[in-house]
């Protein structure tokens, strides 16, 4: 039975009342991971006033719910992060969510400050952390963990199961299983090469993988044509997608832009994060009137691959008639 994808997207997380936001705050590290290849330690921080006119342009898009994710580099590295998040929560209030992707790796009295300015703000601010095996210390690394959480912030640990490192790897998953906190999500993720697994995984790394594999939610919703012509919903996640081989929306209209957007380092707006690094007609440091720069319509795919796992969540579909004749027909079925 041969199938394609006519409509596809996290349909709960990007409708017309939210904004979803990817900006990358800096490219500066305090880690030279020999695998990365986004860190800049080169170029300057953006000056504050610029962020404050970012902030500014976001709010004049008066939506009900915000999500921002910070990325880097390690986006705490930025001398006034802190400031820039107080900046936000105190202009957009109590309907947004922040996503801070970190490697845990400032001083504890960077946390301790964080949090004793933020206590009033740890529903809303959330930690997406990995253990980056060639410069970080597994026990300052838990220990990081343990006080965010005892202090009610939600921390999310993706644990990339690295075959070289899989000691290391059942030890720290181990040691965070024994924390047992409603505030922290662990995500096992094994290393895969095309559609199997990493070859260099001994059986017994098999048998670990199979026992603590965590069942991920699965947010993307898709679905397909058939020539039975019965259509058929299917949901998973970014990383399962990208494993099937199943990320080419070449020539769909996607909605990229119309509810998210990425900030480039340099404060160029893109419609998606796959936009990155081509020309920009916005930028959200210097310039205003930030609503009238995104679509309203949706764009037709340019790409052969989409890159980027945030990016694979954005709704997308054939065409307009998919989209909307679609939305009710898991009753058809």
């Amino acid at each position: 039975m041969s199938k394609e994808i006519i409509k596809i997207g996290d349909f709960t997380r990007f409708n017309s009342s939210s904004m979803s936001i990817n900006w990358v705050i800096t490219r500066t590290c305090n880690y030279t991971c020999s695998y990365c290849t986004v860190y800049d330690n080169t170029a300057p921080f953006t000056p504050f006033h610029q962020l404050e006119n970012a902030v500014k342009q976001i709010k004049s898009l008066d939506k009900e719910k915000y999500q921002i994710i910070f990325t880097g580099g390690e986006p705490t590295i930025y001398p006034k992060f802190n400031d820039l998040l107080e900046l936000i929560l105190l202009s957009i209030g109590q309907n947004i969510r922040i996503n801070v992707v970190t490697n845990l790796s400032r001083a504890n009295s960077f946390y301790k400050k964080f949090v004793d300015k933020f206590q009033n703000f740890n529903k809303n601010i959330y930690f997406v952390t990995s253990f980056h095996f060639e410069f970080a210390n597994k026990n300052s690394f838990i220990q990081k963990i343990k006080f965010l959480i005892n202090s009610n912030y939600n921390v999310t640990v993706n644990l990339m199961a690295s075959p070289p490192h899989m000691s290391l790897v059942k030890e720290l998953m181990s040691e965070l299983k024994n924390i047992n906190s409603k505030f922290l999500n662990i995500n096992p993720i094994a290393i895969r090469s095309g559609n199997s697994l990493d070859s260099r995984y001994k059986k017994e790394d098999l048998a670990w993988l199979k026992e603590n594999f965590i069942q991920e939610k699965k947010p993307i919703e898709v679905t397909f044509s058939t020539k039975e012509n019965k259509p058929i919903i299917k949901n998973y996640t970014a990383s399962e997608m990208n494993t099937l081989r199943m990320t080419n929306f070449q020539d769909m209209l996607c909605e990229a832009g119309i509810n998210n957007f990425s900030i480039d380092v340099d404060g160029k707006v893109n419609k998606a994060v796959c936009f990155r690094r081509r020309d920009s007609d916005f930028n959200i440091y210097k310039d205003d009137n930030l609503k009238k720069h995104l679509p309203k319509t949706p764009i037709t795919c340019p790409f052969s691959r989409c890159n980027c796992n945030d990016d694979i969540h954005i709704p997308k579909y054939k065409n307009t008639n998919s989209k909307h004749s679609l939305i009710n027909i898991k009753n058809l079925l």
